[in-house]
């Protein structure tokens, strides 16, 4: 999994890199710069997250195009689904999800 890497570099700078962990060791993929303030660091690591492989950083829970998203504005999210990818996250099996509720959460 390719990550961003933030690495001390020089006495006050820092360095960003794409690195992929392997062997036990960090591998650097490419080095996009070194930053020596707070500004130019949300910069550089803003140009590696674009960077990233398309949908490196995305989880799609796929609930369908009308099931996902209202005309609202509003995500309606089923408990069945967040049970899966919590026993999934835990690596444990899901026993009994139960009934289907479903959550709205409001869109930022």
């Amino acid at each position: 999994m390719v990550f961003v890497r933030k690495v001390p570099g020089w006495p006050g700078s820092t360095k960003v890199q794409l690195a992929e962990r392997g062997a036990g060791r960090d591998v650097v993929l490419e080095h996009l710069g070194r930053a020596r303030s707070e500004a130019a660091l949300a910069v550089l690591v803003a140009e590696a997250r674009r960077r990233l492989r398309p949908g490196q950083e995305v989880l799609d829970f796929y609930l369908g195009e009308a099931e996902a998203i209202s005309r609202s504005g509003v995500i309606t999210v089923h408990e069945k689904t967040w049970r899966a990818v919590w026993a999934y996250s835990r690596k444990r099996a899901v026993r009994d999800p139960g009934p289907v509720q479903s959550r709205e959460f409001g869109v930022a």
